[in-house]
C-alpha cells in the first residue's frame, strides 16, 4: 500500500495513458480506505476463532488482485482488481497479522508487536521494484508461496472453544 505512488507513475506513464493523475489516485486511495474499513470486521471475526479463514481468504484476495492488475487494460478492469480486491484480501490480513502476535505474549507485548509490524516495510520494498504488467505477476507468484506459508505457519495462541465460549 505505500508503494503505490510507484504504480501511479507507471499507470500515468504507460498502462492508463488516457486517465486523469486524478482519476488513477483513486485506485490508491480505494485499497486504502477497504484497507482500514475491513479491519472491525475482520477484527470480530478474528476474535471469533476463525483466524485461518481470513488468512486463506486474504492471501486468495490479494494474488488474485495482483494476477488480475497485470491483465487489466483498462481503468474500471484495474480498479475492480487492484483497490477492490487487494484492498479487501489487505484488510482480511491486516489485523490478524497484528493481533495474532499479542495472544502468545503476557509481558513485553507491545515490543513484539512492533517487531512484528517492522516487517511491513521489507515487503512494500520488494512490491516498490515492480510495477509493469510483467512484473505485477512476478509479484503475485512471489506472494503466492509467501502468504501460503504464512497461511500454514500462523496460529493463534487461544483455542477456538475458549473464545466462543468466553467472549471476554
Amino acid at each position: 500500500m505505500t508503494s503505490f505512488g510507484l504504480y501511479q507513475t507507471y499507470y500515468e506513464e504507460s498502462l492508463l495513458q488516457t486517465s486523469s493523475a486524478s482519476a488513477i489516485s483513486w485506485i490508491g486511495s480505494v485499497q486504502g480506505f477497504l484497507l482500514m474499513l475491513g479491519g472491525p470486521v475482520s477484527g470480530v471475526i478474528f476474535d471469533a476463532g476463525h483466524l485461518r479463514f481470513l488468512l486463506v481468504a486474504g492471501c486468495t484476495m490479494i494474488v488474485t488482485g495482483l494476477m488480475l492488475t497485470s491483465i487489466a487494460k483498462e481503468y474500471w478492469q484495474v480498479l475492480l482488481a487492484q483497490a477492490i480486491l487487494v484492498g479487501l484480501g489487505g484488510s482480511l490480513l491486516n489485523v490478524p497479522s497484528i493481533a495474532v502476535s499479542a495472544t502468545y505474549f503476557r509481558r513485553k507485548r507491545s515490543l513484539a508487536q512492533g517487531i512484528g509490524a517492522s516487517g511491513s516495510s521489507i515487503g512494500n520494498t520488494r512490491a516498490a521494484t515492480n510495477s509493469s504488467s510483467s512484473a505485477g505477476r512476478s509479484n503475485a507468484i512471489v506472494c503466492l508461496p509467501i502468504l501460503s506459508t504464512d497461511d500454514i505457519q500462523v496460529a493463534s495462541s487461544i483455542p477456538s472453544s475458549f473464545i466462543i465460549c468466553n467472549p471476554r
